[in-house]
């Protein structure tokens, strides 16, 4: 009793396990199908737009780059111009300091021509009561060799104060010149330090946006990813999802040979029925008993073989019936194969009807047949 409570609840596990899915409704599994394709399509036209949007970053990006090598060559060419500036301002302020020098120079000197004169002129004007034009007045006379020269002098003295007076107010238009120039040397540098600044703050800004792109990139690139897992586990889906569809459609074609062969299966094992399918009264325990299925003793071939076509959904030792074969045959039809010996098939493997499918032990081959949770008579199946 307790080992055909086991065998029923494997039963009734394998088969709600293994093929739930297959009770639904196949047109419910195609709206599936096409709800999830729909889902699908969707995921596609997400990573469409987020590969658009990353390929703009990308233009913007390249954009930005560009912008900078472009900003970094006006900072050097500015750099080199205030370099050139300070140059220029340097050499005028060295040259302005030279002519202040020689001005200072000139403006003793001609200060000391100027005294010398006044000094020769106003002793001769004095010793000879001369009025200017005084060389006139001198050379229109007979003079002595002394007075020519001391007229010479006067003339030398004269000439020699005017030249420094030109000198000086050369000097001076060079010195105010050279001023000016450094003057506007400082107003350009000025306004290349202002150019400077502002290169300067676009560089930053520039740095700061190329710094968001990285960001938004990094963003969108964690977005694509996980769009793309979703549209992976999506895919695969509705793959599953049509391989149920397809294996439900074969299995209902499965089914229907299966069901339309009823009373003329192959035996599983050439034998005498030993016990009857249903209510029996056990001999040794005086007892009405229920039997899932039927015992086939064996006659002499031990070879255990499948009724039909279908796909193994168990093989493996299973207690009190030793290793055992349980096949679907589409729409929650089943068949089972106890007491082997060995096992000569896998789970998921396909077989035909009089395919082996083990060897059975030393014990009779036990033997059921149902659909979903409840057994059927074997023998109103077999031929």
């Amino acid at each position: 009793m307790k080992t055909k409570l086991v065998l029923t609840v494997l039963v009734f596990f394998v088969s709600e396990r293994v093929y739930s899915g297959f009770e639904q409704d196949l047109d419910s599994i195609n709206e599936k199908i096409r709800k999830q394709e729909s889902e699908l399509e969707r995921y596609k036209k997400s990573i469409n737009q987020i590969d658009r949007t990353l390929n703009h970053l990308d233009e913007r990006k390249e954009e930005i780059v560009i912008s900078l090598e472009n900003l970094e060559t006006q900072m050097i060419s500015t750099r080199k111009k205030v370099d050139d500036i300070e140059k220029d301002i340097n050499y005028a302020e060295r040259n302005i300091e030279i002519i202040e020098d020689k001005l200072d120079y000139e403006m003793r000197k001609g200060k000391q021509y100027g005294m010398r004169l006044d000094k020769a002129l106003k002793g001769y004007f004095y010793e000879k009561n001369l009025e200017l034009p005084w060389y006139v007045e001198i050379m229109s006379k007979e003079n002595n060799k002394m007075k020519f020269y001391k007229a010479k002098y006067l003339d030398y003295e004269t000439n020699r104060y005017k030249e420094s007076e030109e000198s000086i107010r050369e000097k001076r238009e060079l010195k105010n010149s050279l001023q000016e120039q450094k003057r506007k040397q400082l107003d350009r540098k000025q306004e290349v330090f202002i150019l400077q600044g502002r290169l300067i703050q676009k560089n930053k800004k520039h740095m700061e946006l190329l710094e968001e792109i990285e960001e938004d990139r990094k963003e969108k690139e964690r977005e694509l990813l996980s769009v793309k897992k979703e549209k992976e586990k999506l895919s695969s889906l509705v793959t599953s999802l049509k391989e149920k569809a397809e294996n439900i459609e074969r299995l209902d074609r499965l089914a229907e040979d299966f069901v339309k062969a009823k009373g003329g299966l192959p035996w599983p094992l050439k034998g005498e029925v030993v016990i009857e399918f249903g209510r029996q009264r056990h001999s040794q325990l005086d007892t009405v008993i229920y039997n899932r299925g039927i015992e086939i003793k064996p006659e002499d071939e031990r070879t255990v073989k499948s009724v039909g076509f279908g796909e193994v959904v168990y093989a493996d030792y299973f207690s009190g019936k030793g290793n055992m074969v349980v096949i679907e045959h589409g729409k929650n039809y089943y068949t089972i194969y106890g007491n082997l010996k060995n096992v000569g098939v896998e789970v998921a493997q396909e077989v035909e009807p009089a395919q082996e499918i083990g060897e059975l032990s030393l014990e009779n081959l036990y033997f059921e047949l149902g659909r979903g949770s409840q057994p059927e008579n074997p023998i109103e199946w077999l031929k």
